[in-house]
């Protein structure tokens, strides 16, 4: 059985999903302003443990942050469309993410065809065949990107960097997206030379002290975002109960934005400090819904639709998802380890697939 997007959006609640600029700017500010006050301090900081301290809490904030931008770039911060982009693009400064480039792999290429292979491309699984293709490093770094402490890598090696900051000639953003594009990414690059120069000269520091700044300034932040990004979007669209899709053929808004996307549940503070970007169906359902919002219109979508992957966050749970799903079998859709063994059921049904492109 299959869904319209019109029939799966009845389950939400559109009288109590409406934008305020009030609040979308509110958050941000505050947001922001801990980021801004967290880094200056750490500027001025002349002990080490306390700039170690500091760097963890904007390894914690940076992401904070980018869910905001994330939000803007969707449209769905504020009412306003213009202040949407400028808090977009200045909530993304801290990651280091062009706004442009990630409203085009973000926006278009993963919400557009979530979990289809060549289409999206966040975290594809490959193939029995393609694995055993890649060349020995590259099997060695999936073996890494599909195990805990590699997550962080999984993102920056296979979405960040070859897809953000410095994507290959067939990755950038169509022509009438580049010129925005390159524009961002000056001012992504900008922002970075002045943290640099920042932390290499305020004070006058020695060179020690000066690495020390550059360590705990920019390198830890930066990794503890790239871990949390990694872990929270690899959640969202991966577990032993979620198919991937061949092609466009199998492909249908029901079976993908729905069916293919989680709400795996954190504590209520954690889930409201991350802004409730793990209630992911309702944002999948329509990206317009504000963050603020995500909470009661998940609720609405699960009532309406039990077959939602909704459990909660436990680690055991997660190291299962990891031992699971490392490879697919795109033909009986179900997931392998990397020695090709079966790990899951099948997870969809071709007929289901079918059903929705008649």
């Amino acid at each position: 059985m299959t869904f319209s997007p019109l029939e799966v959006r009845t389950a939400i609640d559109y009288s109590a999903v409406r934008k305020s600029t009030g609040l979308g700017l509110a958050l941000f500010t505050v947001s922001a302003s801990f980021y801004i006050g967290g880094f200056i301090l750490l500027l001025q900081s002349h002990f080490w443990f306390v700039k170690a301290a500091l760097s963890l809490l904007l390894g914690f904030i940076v992401p904070v942050l980018f869910v905001i931008g994330h939000d803007a770039c969707h449209g769905s911060l504020t009412r306003r469309p213009k202040l949407n982009q400028i808090l977009g693009r200045l909530a993304f400064l801290p990651s280091l993410h062009p706004y442009t480039g990630w409203e085009w792999t973000h926006n278009v290429k993963h919400h557009g065809f979530t979990n289809v292979r060549g289409e999206d491309i966040v975290y594809v699984p490959f193939a029995p065949d393609e694995f055993a293709s890649l060349p020995p490093w590259r099997r060695v770094a999936e073996r890494l990107y599909r195990s805990p402490f590699g997550l962080g890598a999984l993102y920056f090696c296979t979405v960040y960097w070859p897809f953000e900051l410095f994507p290959a000639p067939q990755y950038v953003p169509p022509a009438k997206r580049r010129k925005p594009y390159q524009i961002d990414r000056a001012l992504v690059l900008c922002f970075l030379a002045a943290q640099v120069l920042l932390l290499s000269l305020w004070g006058h520091p020695s060179v020690a002290k000066a690495a020390l700044n550059l360590f705990f300034g920019i390198i830890v932040p930066q990794a503890g975002f790239h871990w949390l990004m990694g872990f929270v979007t690899f959640m969202h669209h991966t577990h032993p109960k979620i198919p991937w899709y061949a092609n466009r053929r199998e492909y249908s808004y029901y079976r993908s934005q729905v069916c293919s996307t989680t709400h795996i549940e954190f504590p209520p503070l954690l889930d409201f400090v991350l802004h409730r970007i793990l209630q992911h169906t309702a944002h999948h359902v329509d990206p317009t819904i504000p963050l603020y919002h995500l909470l009661g219109a998940q609720e609405g979508l699960e009532k309406r639709f039990q077959e939602i992957i909704h459990e909660p966050f436990t680690l055991r749970g997660f190291l299962l998802t990891l031992r699971t799903c490392r490879l697919y079998d795109y033909q009986s859709h179900r997931w392998l380890d990397f020695n090709g063994v079966p790990t899951s059921d099948t997870v969809f049904a071709e007929e289901a697939a079918l059903e929705g492109t008649a």
